[in-house]
């Protein structure tokens, strides 16, 4: 029996593109800065990358589609921290996360082409040491993986990618990771919790974010009337902190929680955005002047 992908699922998360390009093109504009009109963007330049391919060993199907604005020209700090994140992000499947698909070079690191190349024929040599086995069981099945990494906000200050990834090796569905980094442009620091927010903040944060949950997130589902309690796998009255870092972006910050994180499968990735006013007072004051 044929394993098929939930392709509702999967063409909800992802729009690609269709052809096989690599050009180079200007960053997400920037918020502009009170003391110029033409302040110098952290991120200049961005090459589109795109690289896709597929396998097909007996009744086994793998394909691999990787797309993305990878940095280019700017900022040397930050863009060698962009970078390094973005390399970690594709050299991994996100089936296995944690798990190097192959060693990673510094002139590596300077292509983006050359990252999704390798990125694409690892996961593929993957598939096909797989294939070889299930042939031999007359196992039909399909594999797919889906990589997408785009810069989303960008000020003379910060600059936050986010990454989506999915995959489907068999069985009832797949698996999306969507997450994100927020970067200081001069230094490349990676913001976190940790170097974001007052410790003592966190219980109201937390509190905060299971308020915008409800509003933003579950109140635009069925879920609408269900008691947040019942929605969750853990306790509401003890809800963590996500595990990916909070993510500056153009209305507020962004929180996600990944599948299966505090909610089944069926929830999706619960994410809210709290504005910038209100979460201003309970940073350290080193992050607070980066707010736009």
């Amino acid at each position: 029996m044929k394993i098929s992908i939930d392709l509702i699922m999967k063409k909800h998360i992802f729009s690609l593109m269709g052809s096989a390009i690599m050009v180079i093109t200007l960053a997400l504009p920037s918020c502009r800065n009170s003391g110029s009109d033409h302040p110098r963007m952290p991120i200049a330049e961005t090459d589109s990358i795109y690289w896709s391919d597929s396998l097909t060993v007996a009744d086994c199907f793998a394909n691999v589609e990787i797309e993305g604005q990878y940095p280019h020209a700017g900022q040397k700090p930050l863009l060698d921290s962009v970078r390094s994140w973005l390399g970690a992000r594709l050299n991994s499947n996100v089936m296995d996360i944690g798990k190097p698909l192959f060693p990673i070079t510094p002139q590596m690191l300077a292509s983006g082409k050359d990252l999704a190349t390798n990125t694409g024929k690892a996961l593929l040599k993957t598939a096909d040491n797989d294939f070889k086995g299930f042939a031999h069981d007359s196992i039909a099945i399909e594999y797919e993986f889906i990589y997408n990494f785009n810069p989303v906000f960008q000020t003379d200050s910060v600059v936050t990618y986010a990454f989506t990834g999915y995959g489907y090796m068999g069985g009832a569905h797949g698996y999306t990771l969507d997450e994100g980094q927020t970067f200081i442009a001069s230094t490349g620091e990676r913001l976190t919790f940790a170097n974001t927010f007052r410790q003592e903040a966190s219980d109201s944060i937390v509190a905060r974010i299971r308020e915008a949950l409800r509003a933003q997130y579950f109140n635009e589902t069925d879920s609408a009337e269900v008691p947040l309690r019942d929605l969750l796998l853990v306790n509401p009255d003890s809800l963590p902190l996500p595990q990916t870092p909070p993510q500056f972006q153009k209305d507020g910050v962004a929180f996600i929680y990944q599948q299966y994180e505090i909610a089944p499968y069926a929830a999706g990735i619960p994410k809210c955005v709290l504005p910038y006013e209100e979460l201003k007072p309970m940073m350290k004051p080193a992050a607070a002047r980066l707010v736009p």
